[in-house]
């Protein structure tokens, strides 16, 4: 339970960190293994997925959302595309 804890903690500082600081927000994404890389992408605001997305060049997109469950990779390349 408290590395569960620690793992969900982790996650929670990284999210804050990418929404927070704009300027780093690329770096702490890329520093981040894909599987890490598609929990952050499926928890962050249409608005901060739009600007991280932009950044990033198709090939690491689709590495990023690979791990994902087909219709929860969509919802998020669609929400990106509505912003």
């Amino acid at each position: 339970m408290a590395k569960q804890t620690h793992n969900t903690n982790k996650m929670r500082d990284l999210i804050n960190k990418i929404i927070f600081d704009h300027e780093e927000r690329i770096f702490i994404f890329r520093s981040q293994p894909p599987l890490v890389q598609s929990q952050i992408l499926s928890r962050l605001s249409k608005h901060v997925l739009h600007d991280l997305l932009s950044q990033l060049p198709n090939k690491e997109i689709a590495g990023a959302l690979e791990s994902l469950d087909p219709d929860e990779a969509t919802d998020i390349l669609q929400a990106t595309n509505e912003s």
